[in-house]
């Protein structure tokens, strides 16, 4: 992330800060301070894609499951259609 120090520096001066202490203030506090804790680094952004890659396996295996159990309940009913279907057709 880029920071405008100059431009940081003519604000302080324009708050009333002198050169020297807008220029001191603006090239080895701010940025340091207040702009780079807020930075995610790049470990943070690998913890982030572990919990969204758990989060779509969990996700994946719930959905297997749902699909497993519907195709499970359209077996059992074509078997009982065909049971039926068999049973009317033996007294024809």
């Amino acid at each position: 992330m880029a920071f405008d120090t100059p431009a940081y520096a003519k604000h302080l001066e324009a708050g009333g800060f002198t050169r020297e202490q807008a220029e001191a203030e603006a090239h080895s506090e701010v940025p340091n301070r207040f702009v780079r804790p807020d930075l995610a680094i790049k470990a943070d952004l690998a913890a982030v894609e572990q919990r969204i890659i758990a989060a779509m396996q969990q996700l994946e295996a719930r959905l297997d499951a749902r699909i497993e159990a519907r195709i499970h309940q359209a077996e059992l009913r074509m078997v009982g259609v065909m049971a039926a279907m068999l049973g009317l057709c033996s007294r024809c």
